[in-house]
């Protein structure tokens, strides 16, 4: 059984009283919902003819086809069942050829040993024994095959590695991807106890823990019409969640805002926004929008994450809350911040930045998958996301950095925390979008382990971004806003 673990530090906000549950019950407001849900899909139309900016270029946004939009059974996305049949497929019909004839090539290395198993996600999936381990990736990412070049930074990766390595991680990943173009700059992974293990990165066994609540915030501020000042009533302690106070009642007397609670990891909070504002159908339909259940067209086989419909209102408050029914990849876990800090607008992740031969070039370009959520959402959800930093469960890791950039800058940041057994241990987790008010990096790290531990996702994470910005000169103009315990760090 999973169990969520519970910080040791709590604190309270009070304020505004908070919205009462039969506020959605009236005509008008039920009107209103309807209003803000269409006006979400007219400007999802609108982004049809959209572009983003990459370095200094241009990009469309695809049509209709790269937009995820729910049916009436779950959220999907629409170039996968669409009523026109469109293609989901992000790239044309020539780049689809030289991809598969890159993967055809990459089979076999000149040494024989098999780099790539099974398909491409981009021509097809491949299933949890054609992952890549990290050795072979080592070699993908070291032996230039036939004109093979990586989105990798070499000496993000290093560092990325070398931080796994030093810690002695049990099991642990890095992932950097910029937000705008979907380009990984780092993919690290490192296992103590089986070192031959699939690439983490690429894993989605994991229980997302309390990352899911960013996209419970998600959800509520964009279909409930709630921002990170609305205020939350609840009862019970900060973290503990469990039968005697998920639900809400006249005994709640505790309050704090959406903002704040993102950045506690409030359980009883979330378990409030979820039976008073939205649904078990809501929270699946989210999880779609960020790409639960469906593939991300990355260039090596990855695991799709798995969200599961949760049955009955216990389970759906302790879903939004992060204790179950979702998994994930430290792949997915970093595009899902890259995207938060990308306005909303979710794009294919790729490590295949271009490949020549005799017979075939291919050089990788950015591709929005879709839009998650409206920009307002994506601004709310990141300035809840920097509460984490300066006053939630990231704050005294990042209280501690020498850094004189990470410690000045504007962090959105989320921790989770959750027992798990697929490996057995305690699950770490940080994700983080950086700097907040103009985003160039998204990141996840991940450790599990058991019992006393060197190091957490967090202290993981706030290591690599001072690696990041210590390389990125030109950022330095940007706007400022020992083993311990397994304890949480929700």
């Amino acid at each position: 059984m999973l169990s969520q673990h519970e910080p040791a530090e709590t604190e309270v906000a009070t304020g505004v009283e908070s919205v009462p549950s039969e506020v959605f019950e009236g005509e008008v407001e039920v009107e209103e919902v309807l209003v803000r849900n269409s006006a979400r899909q007219e400007t999802l139309q609108e982004n049809a003819q959209e572009t983003v900016k990459e370095d200094g270029n241009e990009i469309a946004v695809a049509g209709d086809s790269a937009i995820l939009v729910p049916d009436t059974s779950s959220a999907k996305l629409a170039g996968l069942s669409s009523a026109s049949e469109t293609s989901a497929d992000p790239l044309d019909e020539g780049d689809r050829e030289a991809v598969g004839e890159l993967a055809a090539a990459f089979r076999l290395t000149a040494t024989g040993i098999p780099v790539l198993k099974g398909q491409s996600a981009l021509t097809g999936r491949g299933d949890t024994g054609d992952l890549l381990s990290a050795s072979e990736f080592a070699k993908l990412d070291t032996l230039g095959l036939d004109g093979v070049h990586l989105t990798l930074d070499k000496r993000l990766q290093q560092r990325a590695e070398k931080l796994l390595k030093d810690f002695r991680v049990r099991y642990g990943s890095i992932v950097a991807i910029e937000p705008q173009s979907g380009r990984v700059l780092t993919m690290a992974s490192h296992s103590e106890s089986e070192p031959d293990s699939a690439h983490l990165a690429l894993r989605a066994t994991f229980p997302a823990a309390s990352l899911f609540k960013i996209i419970t915030a998600a959800a509520a501020i964009e279909h409930a019409g709630l921002d990170r000042n609305s205020v939350i009533r609840y009862r019970g302690g900060n973290y503990t969640l469990n039968r005697y106070n998920f639900a809400p009642s006249t005994r709640d007397r505790k309050t704090m805002t959406l903002g704040l609670a993102l950045g506690k990891s409030c359980n009883p909070a979330f378990a409030r926004v979820a039976l008073r504002h939205l649904n078990a159908q809501t929270l699946s339909r989210y999880a779609g929008y960020f790409g639960f259940n469906r593939s991300v067209g990355f260039d090596v086989p990855l695991e799709e994450s798995s969200f599961e419909l949760p049955q009955g209102d216990y389970a759906t408050a302790r879903t939004a809350a992060g204790f179950q029914n979702a998994k994930i990849s430290p792949l997915h876990a970093a595009l899902i911040a890259a995207s938060i800090g990308n306005r909303g607008v979710m794009m294919r992740p790729y490590i295949i930045d271009r490949f020549e031969n005799e017979s075939t070039a291919y050089r990788a370009k950015p591709t929005v998958l879709g839009r998650a959520v409206l920009p307002s959402t994506a601004t709310e959800v990141l300035g809840a996301m920097e509460s984490s930093t300066t006053d939630g469960t990231a704050r005294r890791q990042f209280g501690r950095s020498r850094n004189p950039m990470v410690k000045s800058m504007k962090i959105a940041s989320k921790t989770g925390t959750l027992s798990g057994h697929d490996p057995e241990g305690v699950y770490h987790w940080f994700v983080a979008v950086a700097p907040a008010d103009n985003p160039q990096i998204a990141i996840a790290a991940l450790v599990i382990n058991k019992g006393r531990i060197r190091v957490k996702g967090t202290g993981l994470g706030r290591r690599f971004l001072e690696s990041y910005f210590e390389t990125e000169p030109d950022l330095k103009t940007a706007r400022s806003g020992g083993g311990s315990k397994a304890r949480s760090n929700s």
